[in-house]
C-alpha cells in the first residue's frame, strides 16, 4: 500500500538542476532537424563499446530522463578525454548534434561533461515551517516491515498531510531480509517541523527519524 503513492526515479531529486543546464527536455528532442546542436542531460543506460577501423575506441549509449531518452555516439576525439564518465547510471550533461541518417534520430557529440548538481540560487533557504533544512534534505523515515499494517500507513499520511512543505520524505521498511527504500511522492514533502519530528519519533520511536543530506548519483571524475 505504501508503494501506491512512491516516486523514486533517480533524477527527481536533481530535475531543476539539470534543466538548468539543458537547452531543451528528451520529449522535445524529435523535433531537433538534422544538424541542430542542443545540450541535453540524464542518465547513461545501456553503454555499447565499439572500435573505429583503427583500432581507436569509441561508444554508443542511452541516455535517459524523465520525459524520455535519445541515443548517443560518443566518437574517438571525444570519448577518449571522457571514458570515465560514460559508464551506466552515471549523470551526464551532452552537447550533441542531431544525427538524422539512421532510423531514428541521434546526437552525436560534442562534448560530455559531468554536470553541477550544486542547489540552484533560491533554493537553499529556509522551508515553510523555517527549520532551515535544504529542499534536498530527505526526512528518513525507518518503519519494520512487520508494522506495516494500514492502520499505521493511515497515520503516516495524517501526520504528512498536517505538516506540509518542501522536505521529501524517504520510507525506510526494514526487514529481515534487507531495506526497502521508498521515495513518497511530492504532495507527501513536508516542513520537517519539530513538531512532526516528535510526533513520528512517539509513534516508531526516536532513533527511527532523521534529516540527512541524500546521496546524489555522482558520475566518475574525467581522466586529466
Amino acid at each position: 500500500m505504501l508503494g501506491q503513492f512512491v516516486t523514486d526515479h533517480p533524477l527527481l531529486a536533481i530535475k531543476d538542476r539539470l534543466a538548468a543546464q539543458t537547452d531543451m527536455e528528451m520529449v522535445d528532442v524529435p523535433s531537433l532537424a538534422d544538424g541542430d546542436v542542443v545540450t541535453v542531460a540524464g542518465i547513461v543506460g545501456a553503454v555499447g563499446r565499439k572500435y573505429t577501423k583503427r583500432g581507436e575506441p569509441y561508444a554508443v549509449f542511452r541516455l535517459e530522463e524523465l520525459t524520455g531518452g535519445v541515443g548517443v555516439v560518443a566518437f574517438p576525439s571525444v570519448f577518449d578525454r571522457v571514458a570515465p564518465l560514460v559508464t551506466t547510471d552515471s549523470v551526464v550533461k551532452v552537447k550533441g548534434r542531431a544525427d538524422l541518417r539512421g532510423r531514428e534520430l541521434q546526437l552525436v557529440a560534442l562534448e560530455i561533461q559531468e554536470p553541477d548538481l550544486s542547489p540552484l540560487e533560491g533554493l537553499a533557504g529556509p522551508t515553510p515551517g523555517g527549520t532551515g533544512f535544504l529542499p534536498s534534505d530527505p526526512l528518513v523515515v525507518d518503519v519494520p516491515a512487520s508494522s506495516c499494517t494500514p492502520r499505521l500507513i493511515a497515520r503516516l499520511k495524517d501526520l504528512f498531510a498536517m505538516y506540509p512543505g518542501r522536505l521529501p520524505v524517504v520510507v525506510n521498511v526494514v526487514a529481515d531480509s534487507g531495506v526497502t527504500r521508498l521515495r513518497l511522492a511530492r504532495e507527501c514533502c513536508v516542513d520537517g517541523a519539530p513538531g512532526l519530528l516528535a510526533e513520528l519519533g512517539r509513534l516508531l520511536g526516536p532513533t527511527a527519524v532523521r534529516v540527512t543530506m541524500e546521496a546524489l548519483p555522482q558520475p566518475a571524475p574525467v581522466r586529466a
